[in-house]
């Protein structure tokens, strides 16, 4: 299985065949695991009483006790705007810059991936289109497509999971998915990036994975509030637990001090910490090693400004980016201001022949820096838009706050409150770009930090290299 790639990539356009209608996966449900399940747990006014519990989504029941929060795990639009798309693919283009591929795993919601688990009645009652969510996700790789992004194709993997009879895709009673999932996540992902013209340039190593424990109890949230909610079984679910290590067969692989690869960045779904073993499946498909900066319990943002900000200016030989989202909040709501930092981070501080300008500062506890570009650059005409970005040194890396206040010549200014994710430690620098809306010269850049310490270093205006401008 698994023979070829499956993902939408910029140089091999995939046929409309690829993408089954509903209809046809609906049909091949009734032969998955899902045909012969029913609700097993009795949950009177379950949606209701599910908010009183706390969750901002009603909870309902599907076969074979799996759970589904409507609006979150229960979806069939999956919201983006075409102005995310562009970050995306401006990211893309920076990374590409420093000879790092990018590779976009949107992990869909549970009732996408274990459609077969939702009954007819919850799809109705909700006014939920199981059609839709299949046309809405064909138009998004098919988007990402033409933005010149790769992305794994979930609609081909869950086909898969559909043909091959396989259980379900993600807990029952939780939103993760499960090592299976993971697993074979990890096998697309690496069979595409092993084609790759980086890949073979690459040293590899064997890698082996073990079962290390075959049931292992899986403790969630969700399984809480369904013991509080309903009556029926025990609602523990139990899952086999794997480990990846190195296979050393020789002297040369204890002395191998080859730089890390590949990084993965991400949320709960690939950090470590958690048995779902994403990293561990990637090491042994790819036959590299990988460094993983995946966060739990931090949104969509926090690994990606600690991987940027932190991580990224301290390796050295990174050739592969795999950025593994979840699609529950939807690919709109990532901030643009979160981009507008991620962006001109990868880009880093310029050099002599992208600097436009630089002043030093030491100001006390609530003050601010300012560039007055009027007076350090004699031509503004041409310093408008998201060419430029500002790059600043923080002599404390514990700063959470950032007041900006970007002037224009014509009157106008943007003014940008930046709070820090609190679960990234700390940042030592700051660097946001400029509005792609700006239509007037810059005039002038105000800085201010928050916290109650005193602050010195440098606040330079850059501009991204020509294949990024």
């Amino acid at each position: 299985m698994f023979q070829a790639p499956i993902f939408a990539n910029a140089t091999r356009l995939v046929s409309a065949a690829v993408f089954s209608i509903l209809a046809a996966s609906t049909a091949a449900n009734a032969q998955g695991p899902a045909a012969k399940l029913r609700n097993i747990f009795t949950c009177p006014d379950l949606a209701e009483r599910s908010l009183a519990q706390g969750l901002t989504h009603p909870l309902v029941q599907g076969y074979g006790g799996a759970f589904y929060r409507v609006s979150a795990d229960l979806r069939d639009f999956y919201l983006y705007s075409r102005s995310n798309i562009q970050y995306f693919a401006r990211l893309n283009e920076v990374l590409k810059s420093r000879d790092i591929d990018l590779t976009l795993v949107f992990v869909p919601p549970k009732s996408f991936m274990d459609a077969a688990f939702v009954p007819e009645e919850v799809w109705k009652e909700y006014d939920f289109d199981r059609e839709m969510a299949t046309q809405t996700y064909k138009l998004l790789n098919e988007d990402l497509t033409r933005a010149g992004l790769r992305s794994v194709d979930f609609l081909k993997l869950r086909d898969h999971f559909v043909e091959e009879g396989e259980e379900s895709f993600f807990f029952l009673r939780d939103f993760h998915w499960m090592p299976r999932g993971s697993r074979a996540t990890a096998k697309v992902v690496a069979d595409a990036l092993k084609q790759t013209e980086a890949y073979q340039d690459l040293n590899t190593k064997e890698f082996e994975t073990e079962i290390v424990d075959a049931e292992l109890l899986h403790l969630a949230g969700m399984h809480k509030i369904v013991d509080t909610l309903c009556t029926g079984p025990a609602v523990q679910e139990y899952m086999v637990r794997y480990e990846t290590t190195e296979a050393l067969n020789d002297l040369d692989s204890l002395l191998d001090d080859d730089a890390t690869p590949v990084a993965l960045i991400g949320t709960s779904f690939s950090d470590e910490i958690n048995p779902y073993n994403f990293s561990g499946f990637l090491r042994e498909f790819m036959q590299v090693e990988i460094a993983s900066y995946a966060i739990s319990g931090g949104g969509m943002e926090s690994s990606v400004l600690d991987w940027t900000h932190n991580a990224l200016p301290e390796s050295e030989g990174t050739r592969f980016l795999i950025w593994e989202l979840p699609m529950t909040a939807g690919i709109a709501r990532f901030p643009e201001v979160t981009f507008r930092q991620i962006i001109p981070a990868v880009a880093g501080f310029c050099e002599a022949d992208r600097q436009i300008a630089e002043v030093a500062y030491d100001i006390e506890p609530g003050g601010a820096v300012t560039m007055d570009l009027e007076e350090l650059v004699p031509d503004q005409d041409h310093l408008i838009g998201s060419d430029y970005y500002l790059a600043m040194s923080l002599s404390e890396s514990d700063v959470r706050s950032f007041a900006l206040e970007i002037s224009q010549r014509d009157g106008s200014s943007e003014n940008v409150l930046i709070n820090r994710p609190e679960r990234v430690t700390s940042f030592s620098s700051l660097f946001f770009e400029m509005s792609q809306t700006q239509i007037s010269p810059l005039r002038s850049i105000t800085v201010k930090p928050g916290g109650e310490k005193a602050l010195s270093g440098t606040l330079s205006l850059c501009r991204y290299g020509s294949s990024n401008s």
